[in-house]
């Protein structure tokens, strides 16, 4: 069970740090943070940490890539390897072999687990893979939501004056999305207002 949590969570860990590697917010994929040799952090990796300053990226105003990295190691890595587990739990040669079968389980499950830490246990949590996600993410998605899914109501036989306003909707998009860009100083100043200078605050 500790071999195939530690198979979980490095994969998870590396993910963040290769992705904020190939976006260019970091020098060496290689270098993270164990955590230290205490007997808790050994047993559970509770202090491991990817070591990816995610404050340059919402300073450039480059939510899309804090999102991209907070989200490789839950959604990314431990998506990826939960579905190649649950592959192989089906391969009749490891259901042949206890040990082999066992190990695969529970890095299935560990995997699951990782998701399940993140997702929606700490959706809300002001730091850790999700707050990251959640601000690189919340107004894009936000405004995609309002003037394109419920914008599209329009396009359902209502008449010529709800299609027009439908297509201008979706036209407006693009434009809401400069307008309401993270590095806007309008923006930045509604943040700091909120007393959250970080942006992460739930």
């Amino acid at each position: 069970m500790l071999l195939a949590h530690y198979a979980a969570v490095l994969p998870h860990e590396y993910a963040h740090s290769f992705m904020a590697f190939a976006l260019g917010y970091k020098s060496d994929p290689l270098v993270i943070h164990f955590g230290g040799t205490s007997v808790g952090n050994l047993i559970s990796l509770i202090n491991i940490d990817e070591q990816v300053d995610y404050a340059p990226m919402f300073a450039r105003g480059d939510g899309p890539a804090a999102a991209l990295v907070g989200i490789a190691g839950p959604g990314l890595a431990n998506g990826t390897m939960y579905l190649l587990s649950l592959f192989l739990l089906r391969r009749p040669s490891v259901r042949r072999n206890v040990f082999l079968f066992m190990l695969v389980f529970w890095f299935n499950f560990m995997n699951v687990a990782n998701f399940l830490d993140y997702v929606p246990i700490r959706t809300f949590a002001s730091h850790g893979d999700i707050g990251p996600f959640r601000q690189g993410f919340i107004v894009t998605l936000s405004i995609v939501i309002m003037f394109g899914y419920f914008g599209l109501a329009g396009f359902a036989g209502y008449g010529e004056p709800s299609h027009t306003l439908s297509v201008l909707s979706l036209c407006l998009i693009p434009i809401m999305l400069i307008v309401c860009r993270p590095s806007r100083p309008w923006m930045r100043a509604r943040v700091e207002a909120s007393g959250d200078p970080t942006g992460l605050k739930a």
